[in-house]
């Protein structure tokens, strides 16, 4: 795609990879890759997940940045006092788009799916339902 990447882990590794021996076999290099490329930049929310991804993945080392960023010493003072902003979680649903879109390659990077990748599309929608 040519365009830069930004990933932030918060999960293992293969929290959202579809539980089938190839898609797990062919996921290892393509992120091996993608973690190596000059235009992506990828980062885990905490130490342990870092050192997890370490083991699973070897170099490049992703940095750990922690989540409620304390460490900046910056503060917020609401403008709204009374209204409460919740998010359930946006970032699983738009992580496994991201990442099934961008490690497909093929007709994926076209925009445009062939047969096969719709049919295996379907595949690995009944085994994450199951």
């Amino acid at each position: 795609l040519g365009l830069p990447v930004l990933g932030y882990f918060g999960h293992p590794l293969l929290f959202m990879v579809p539980r089938s021996d190839a898609a797990r076999e062919s996921f290892w290099p393509r992120f091996h890759s993608m973690a190596a490329s000059d235009t992506v930049g990828f980062a885990v929310s905490d130490p342990f997940l870092q050192m997890q991804y370490d083991y699973q993945v070897g170099a490049p080392r992703l940095p750990a940045i922690r989540t409620h960023a304390l460490y900046t010493g910056a503060t917020h003072f609401p403008a709204r006092p009374n209204e409460v902003l919740v998010m359930d979680r946006p970032h699983e649903c738009v992580m496994m788009c991201i990442i099934q879109r961008l490690l497909s390659g093929g007709a994926w990077s076209s925009g445009e799916r062939s047969r096969d990748d719709r049919e295996q599309e379907e595949e690995e929608k009944e085994e994450w339902e199951e």
